[in-house]
């Protein structure tokens, strides 16, 4: 069944429940690694066509042992028009399959601006969520408002995986200061959009959050990054 129209938590609840599983199926086409050289031949001669074949072996590989996928959209936004178009697909696909998808694009502006992202990711990809990053403030969040309150839902990026974003939440005397400040803006938010809001919290540093922290982000949907390549181990 096709997630649209459908709230996005809605649709990810009842895979989980379905599949007895959380993992999401990141697709992030970077060209730089691990490709062989009738790949790079292909990709080079049909981009488009290989971006498809990709996405496609992927998607059917993993559809019923994921309950989302997590489209890394700078990978594909690389390859202009035919990379643009090949997302779309992909998408469109990975809807069929009854997998809601996340646009993995981490835009955070002015309000106009985020409308703009709004639009790009909701009415033109059709997208189901997106990760959003909250330090331009609560614009970020609110000018996103008439799609989640129609059952999108926007990831926000809370606390990084990357090495040299530590400064967000490492502890400045007793309390990570930045992570604070942003996490007393996204409950102010959550007041207006109960249902819209998610956390990215990077799988690497888990440990290292705050016990009280910790437990106040869980109550919302986590997406945790970091399996594999950046080095988190499953469990």
């Amino acid at each position: 069944m096709s997630t649209r129209n459908r709230a996005y938590r809605l649709v990810v609840e009842d895979q989980i429940a379905r599949k007895d599983t959380k993992l999401c199926l990141g697709i992030d086409p970077n060209f730089r690694q691990g490709m062989l050289p009738f790949m790079q031949q292909q990709r080079e001669q049909d981009p488009a066509q290989f971006l498809d074949d990709l996405c496609g072996c992927w998607l059917d590989a993993a559809k019923d042992h994921v309950v989302a996928v997590k489209f890394q959209s700078s990978f594909f936004e690389a390859l202009g028009v035919p990379g643009w178009e090949a997302l779309r697909r992909a998408i469109q696909k990975a809807q069929g399959l009854g997998l809601p998808v996340i646009w993995d694009a981490k835009r955070g502006d002015i309000s106009s601006t985020m409308e703009a992202y709004g639009q790009v990711c909701f009415d033109q990809l059709h997208a189901d969520s997106m990760t959003i990053t909250p330090y331009m403030g609560s614009d970020v969040i609110t000018a996103l408002g008439s799609w989640l309150e129609q059952g999108r839902l926007v990831y926000v990026v809370f606390v990084p995986s990357n090495p040299s974003g530590k400064y967000l939440w490492e502890a400045q005397g007793s309390q990570p200061v930045i992570a604070q400040q942003v996490w007393q803006m996204l409950l102010d938010c959550r007041q207006n959009f109960p249902q819209g809001l998610g956390f990215v919290v990077g799988a690497t540093i888990l440990e290292s959050l705050p016990e009280e922290l910790w437990q106040e982000v869980v109550q919302f949907p986590l997406l945790v990054p970091g399996l594999g390549f950046q080095g988190a181990p499953l469990g």
